[in-house]
């Protein structure tokens, strides 16, 4: 578990560092502020097919097998990130460097493969608070470099470094996953899912610099919207299917994924309104905090422990109540933080305050969630199950991000493009009913204690053979 932790503290780490060194990259390399947009757009889109299809490989080559391979590409993606001459190639590195987004899923098969029923849920929940936690490192992490060494890409080589010696976990210190599936890989339904993921994530994210109304992204979105039901129809007729579609339609499992859609949506869809609030001067625009880019960090640094702390006590408050109200607790828990920021935002110390009780149940839900899915999926299912959560979530993350940056734009201060404080408040309005509406559907989904009793009566086990 402590090598698995490390792995997961430096992804964290590398995420929020890169959050608080895009706009240094689009300085060195000169590029418009709508080019660097896409340093993230190929980042998600990259991760979008690299998650499914390795936490898939994982499920029936071994975990750590994978492992290797996201851990590799993280790590040589960091290295033409931190050596690359120009955009272009940093773009490349960016797409490779997105196997990060696959480690999460592969750890988690791996605690439920190797670690004890009992002890596993909370194994699931250090290694969330430790990336969470790790992102806020990041941030402030980044600046501090950023102050102490004096060049960007000074800085970018130090992630590439941890990265590597990282290698060593899963090739020589961990064990890996004892079960299989006794399956092959369905290139047809991998490939449907990918450019499904694909199409939405740049119809959206790309939808506010092409033009909600235009060809192209609604093109884009019509597409996204029938390759999914392509994927759904070919899916049902499978025997093997990349995603077992009935078992994900049942609705103890359907309820769950749509709940991490939506805590996704609120927590990464809100970063960007949350840190261009927070660095607004009030003296100009009549709201914000102030607070320069050097301190942003550290500002928001209590919130991601807070977010620590909450995946950290989550699974003993579900051994006293129960894992299904302390997920619904912790769900309202974050939207309470959310709508307490919505209405009182005046000072730093209220904001901080609230930052706190939103980061808390926040760490707590994505804690809690996929120890819940994991629960109601087969042992050989576990690696694709957990990588389509964490897309979920990432895809929340970003169709939710892209709906945030529309009101932003549409609520400006007359005669300029800057957003008026209602937009920030409409903004975590949203982010606090997606996470009231998430709470209600956990509350909709029966307690189930084992993943067999998710399982129709005539269904036959998948075979398994034990490595």
């Amino acid at each position: 578990m402590g090598l698995l932790v490390l792995i997961e503290l430096v992804s964290g780490i590398v995420q929020g560092m890169m959050g608080t060194l895009t706009p240094a990259i689009g300085a060195h390399f000169q590029v418009s502020a709508s080019a660097l947009t896409w340093a993230n757009t190929v980042f998600f889109v990259s991760a979008a097919i690299w998650v499914p299809l390795l936490s898939r490989l994982g499920d029936i080559h071994g975990h750590r097998k994978l492992l290797r391979v996201a851990l590799s590409l993280f790590a040589v993606g960091a290295i033409v990130i931190a050596a690359a001459p120009n955009f272009s190639v940093l773009l490349v590195g960016r797409v490779l460097e997105a196997g990060l987004l696959a480690l999460l899923p592969l750890d988690m098969a791996l605690v439920r493969d190797r670690v004890e029923a009992g002890r596993a849920r909370a194994g699931i929940g250090l290694l969330i608070g430790v990336l969470t936690g790790g992102v806020s490192l990041g941030l402030v992490l980044g600046s501090v470099l950023s102050s102490a060494l004096g060049s960007l890409t000074a800085v970018l080589w130090v992630p590439a470094v941890a990265t590597v010696l990282c290698l060593v976990v899963p090739f020589f210190l961990i064990p890996e996953s004892v079960r299989r599936a006794q399956a092959r890989i369905d290139w047809t339904g991998t490939a449907g899912l990918c450019l499904f993921l694909v199409t939405l994530l740049l119809g959206v994210g790309e939808g506010p610099s092409w033009g909600w109304g235009s060809a192209l992204t609604i093109g884009m979105l019509v597409l996204s919207a029938v390759l999914l039901i392509g994927f759904v129809v070919v899916e049902r007729g499978t025997a093997e299917p990349a995603v077992d579609v009935r078992r994900l339609g049942r609705p103890r499992m359907l309820v769950l994924f749509l709940a991490a859609w939506l805590v996704g949506g609120a927590s990464f869809g809100s970063q960007t309104a949350l840190a261009t609030f927070l660095s607004a001067q009030p003296d100009r625009f009549g709201y914000g905090l102030g607070i320069g880019t050097t301190s942003l960090g550290w500002f928001m640094l209590p919130m991601g422990l807070a977010a620590v702390v909450g995946a950290s006590v989550v699974n003993r408050a579900g051994t006293v109540v129960g894992h299904r109200a302390s997920l619904c607790v912790s769900l309202a828990v974050m939207g309470l933080g959310f709508g307490g920021m919505a209405m009182w935002h005046a000072s730093r110390g209220e904001f901080m305050a609230l930052s706190i009780v939103m980061g808390f149940g926040n760490g707590a839900a994505i804690a809690a969630l996929p120890a819940a899915i994991l629960e109601r999926s087969t042992e050989t299912e576990s690696g694709i199950n957990a990588g389509l959560y964490n897309t979920l979530r990432t895809v929340g993350g970003s169709v939710t991000g892209a709906i945030f940056g529309a009101v932003l734009s549409s609520l400006l201060i007359p005669h300029t493009s800057v957003p008026r404080a209602a937009a920030y408040t409409t903004v975590l309005w949203l982010a606090a009913a997606a996470c009231g509406l998430a709470a209600l559907l956990t509350l909709a989904a029966r307690r189930v204690t084992t993943a067999a009793a998710d399982q129709p009566a005539t269904a036959a086990p998948e075979s398994l053979t034990t490595a």
